[in-house]
């Protein structure tokens, strides 16, 4: 009998096609444009005069039926959404939003009520100016139904004052609608806006500071008080403002900006500010708190230093690591990530049971009547558990290694003889279509698992299809060996990946060294970095030398304060008492710092 071509096992599905983020975005905002123009030129009863014709009165009676004055909210959401699709910006909690909206418009529309009821002169005013079509002084078209139905919409309307019996004016009085409804607009504008009320002050001040502040009237960054206590030089990005947010670690790396070479990093015995600003018409330079650092080029003619001044104003603004407040930080949806490519699991289970019949067969022929038990399908490698009768040596199926790779028609397989702890032989056959291993996948079993671990990663999977994570605080060191071509550099980016999906920036920092200049790079201008990639050998041995000095900081920290790690550290009770008796400072919480080296051979040679 033909045998099936291997096409035929496991077929291909097309991969499933999304709308663009462009023409979605151009969609939407259509939408709320055209649902703002017939909003607008809304006039009860005449659907001549609508701008949009008789569709456009169809959508706006439909809103203001339900919503009166508050359906103004509805092109307001879709334009938000549309410019978020249009610029492929994640909007984020969709549905919880849509429904914080939907509160926020029935307790608009309920105050709308009230006041509707409580002022007659509104009413008569709402009548006239917003649902009247008039020519001059002349109302041509004065409105079908009552302008007091149309304020607050009449559902809501009809709950608040002419329900039977139980209307909500009866039962809670006007003070007591406004109170609910208040409250309800309140609750959902600042979960919409995600704004926390002890912030609002700060964030007031924050404001107007950035607005009295000019960029050309900054003065160039100086010793102070305030660079006493900062970490890095963090750079921000390009949407963020500065930060003065100050660290607990006392030792820094200085980037020299003046020399002709690429800036690397040295180490200082003081720290520096967290922030660099930019001057007008003078170079930026990194300073410590005892002196700055003086340029090593001779002097220039004024435009070759003015031309080599916006070059490193370029520079640095391309390396600007935020370091601000983080509490309102979210952490990335794996929807951002792609899926993996689908898998035939019908297929996968028919090549299965193929193979193991091919298995059974093949001992058989040399004498063994055994049984194939479980099947553990991995991505890469299948393994069957035979089940041998009683009186047959276990040598007898090794010896048969090369018989049942002929047989099975694999390239090689590996028999463990027997499996610990079971009463059974393994035999690994390597899979005929390798399964694609996706990062998504493995970070959204992660998060349903409650995902625990510190510092989160996500390795991939076992041979018998189980996820590989693991908690990096439970390793400390780890080294990835391999030859050219075997994955050093994707288990890597996947590391790295697990950190920053499950991590806010202000719980682990990253430091990175990469020699090679192209696979670490990228990932500068994120806010976990607690400085730029560091490329060249002289900087890793400046931060190498400042993790150490750190660490024994950190050691100091946690023996003065009793505790045994970071983890309980952060979670202690703070006792100001205790804390303020000692004679190292005790900063309120102390962030995990990861440091990620690539070709950790080319820097030892």
């Amino acid at each position: 009998m033909a045998r099936k071509s291997k096409s035929s096992d496991i077929p291909e599905e097309p991969d499933s096609y999304s709308l663009p983020h462009e023409a979605k975005g151009v969609v939407l905002l259509s939408a709320a444009i055209l649902l703002l123009l017939s909003l607008l030129s809304f006039h009860d009863g005449d659907d001549r005069s609508n701008w949009l014709g008789l569709a456009g009165f169809t959508a706006a009676w439909l809103c203001t039926y339900f919503f009166g004055l508050s359906s103004y909210c509805l092109p307001i959401f879709l334009g938000w959404w549309g410019w978020r699709s249009l610029w492929d910006k994640p909007a984020n909690h969709l549905r919880q939003r849509a429904v914080y909206m939907l509160v926020a418009m029935v307790g608009s529309s309920l105050l709308l009520c009230v006041w509707a009821e409580r002022s007659p002169a509104f009413q008569q005013w709402i009548g006239r100016s917003v649902y009247s079509r008039h020519e001059g002084p002349t109302y041509v078209h004065p409105p079908v139904t009552p302008p007091r139905y149309f304020v607050g919409g009449v559902p809501l309307h009809y709950i608040y004052a002419d329900f039977p019996r139980f209307s909500l004016r009866r039962l809670l009085n006007d003070a007591g609608v406004l109170i609910v409804a208040g409250t309800m607009l309140l609750t959902a504008v600042l979960a919409l806006g995600k704004v926390q009320i002890h912030t609002a002050p700060d964030l007031w001040e924050r404001l107007r500071s950035k607005l009295k502040r000019s960029p050309k009237t900054d003065p160039p960054m100086t010793d102070g008080a305030a660079s006493t206590k900062s970490f890095l030089p963090s750079l921000a990005l390009p949407f963020h403002g500065w930060s003065t947010h100050q660290e607990e670690i006392d030792n820094s790396l200085v980037v020299d900006v003046e020399g002709e070479d690429e800036p690397f990093i040295t180490p200082t015995t003081s720290p520096l500010p967290a922030q660099i600003d930019e001057a007008d018409d003078e170079d930026v330079i990194v300073v410590s708190t005892s002196k700055a650092i003086t340029p090593r080029t001779p002097q220039l003619a004024p435009s070759q230093a003015k031309d080599k001044q916006a070059i490193r104003k370029a520079a640095l603004d391309a390396q600007r690591v935020w370091n601000g407040d983080y509490s309102r930080y979210s952490k990335p949806s794996p929807q951002q990530l792609s899926k993996g490519k689908p898998v035939d699991q019908s297929a996968i289970l028919k090549g299965l049971r193929a193979q193991a019949q091919i298995l059974e067969e093949t001992l058989l022929s040399f004498g063994i009547e055994a049984k194939v038990g479980q099947i553990h399908c991995g991505p890469s490698i299948t393994s069957f558990e035979v089940h041998p009768p009683v009186g047959v040596k276990v040598q007898k199926i090794r010896t048969l290694e090369n018989d049942i790779a002929l047989n099975m028609k694999a390239q090689s397989i590996r028999i463990i003889a027997p499996i610990p702890g079971k009463a059974a032989v393994g035999i690994e056959v390597p899979n005929p279509f390798p399964q694609e291993v996706s990062f998504r996948e493995m970070l959204e079993a992660y998060r349903r698992g409650g995902g625990q671990f510190a510092i989160p990663v996500l390795l991939g999977k076992t041979v018998t299809g189980e996820y590989v994570m693991a908690d990096l605080t439970k390793m400390p060191h780890c080294i990835i060996a391999g030859a050219t071509g075997s994955g050093k550099s994707v288990c890597i980016n996947t590391i790295v990946m697990s950190i920053l999906m499950n991590a806010k920036p202000d719980e682990i920092r990253l430091l990175m060294v990469d020699p090679k200049k192209v696979e670490l790079t990228p990932y500068t201008r994120l806010p976990h970095m607690l400085a730029p990639v560091i490329t060249e050998p002289q900087g890793a041995y400046a931060a190498l030398t400042w993790l150490v000095q750190d660490m024994e900081r950190r050691y100091e920290l946690l023996k003065q304060i009793g505790m045994r790690n970071i983890g309980a550290f952060n979670s202690r009770t703070v006792d100001p008492d205790l804390e303020g008796s000692l004679d190292i400072e005790v900063p309120e919480k102390l962030s995990y710092i990861v440091c990620i080296i690539d070709e950790l051979a080319d820097l030892m040679m």
